[in-house]
């Protein structure tokens, strides 16, 4: 099927949004098995798109959510800072929030941004960045000896990183909570959902009072 047939035949399901530009985005499989190409309206926010099927005829307008997977690879800056997490997440195991302060006030002293312009809050609980999917990457801006005593259980320590390293700190559905202490804490729900380690603790334990620029990228 060509992509002038299949504009004509989604055509044929109703009229796309005004002002529209319907092409074709990638291919995909119908349930027969047979390979379709899916065509989407790409003037407004999640695509909404059509396949058909020249085998079994099928003509599916497919979800707004569905979709919506069709995402850009460029990560979001969530926030510039030093790089702590509460007590709770240590204590019980989970490592799973991390925030992001102008300085740290950690056990070395405290640890703060050398140009506090610099220093960007994470964004609102609001914000909907928030319930997607994705990675968690930690740049590196300036680094400092971390203080901290380290996971005695796990045996992991701080080790300090080198200025302008990419760290990947986890993957799963990027969240939001408040908490004392911090403008706003950030966290990763993994997919197979554990208890423990939702992020990944070596890494956590190279950015502590680190300054780093704090990135999402949706998958």
């Amino acid at each position: 099927m060509t992509t002038a047939e299949a504009l004509e035949l989604v055509k044929a399901i109703g009229p796309l949004p005004k002002n529209s530009i319907a092409q074709p985005t990638e291919k995909s499989y119908c349930p027969c098995g047979t390979r379709v190409l899916l065509v989407c309206d790409r003037t407004v926010k999640f695509h909404p798109a059509y396949y058909v099927c020249p085998s079994c005829k099928r003509t599916v307008r497919i979800g707004e959510q569905m979709v919506s997977r069709i995402k850009s690879t460029e990560p979001v800056v969530l926030g510039v800072g030093v790089l702590n997490w509460p007590a709770r997440e240590r204590r019980g195991d989970r490592y799973g929030l991390i925030g992001l302060n102008p300085k740290s006030g950690g056990y070395a002293g405290e640890a703060a941004i050398e140009d506090a312009k610099k220093y960007k809050a994470l964004p609102p609980e609001q914000d909907p960045v928030y319930g997607k999917h994705g990675k968690l990457v930690a740049m590196v801006l300036e680094t400092r000896q971390s203080g901290h005593i380290g996971d005695l259980f796990h045996g992991v320590f701080p080790v300090t990183p080198e200025v302008g390293q990419e760290i990947a700190l986890g993957e799963g559905t990027l969240f939001h909570e408040e908490s004392e202490g911090f403008d706003g804490l950030v966290g990763l729900r993994p997919d197979d959902g554990r208890n423990t380690l939702w992020l990944d603790i070596n890494s956590l334990y190279r950015c502590h009072d680190q300054t780093v620029e704090l990135r999402f990228i949706e998958e």
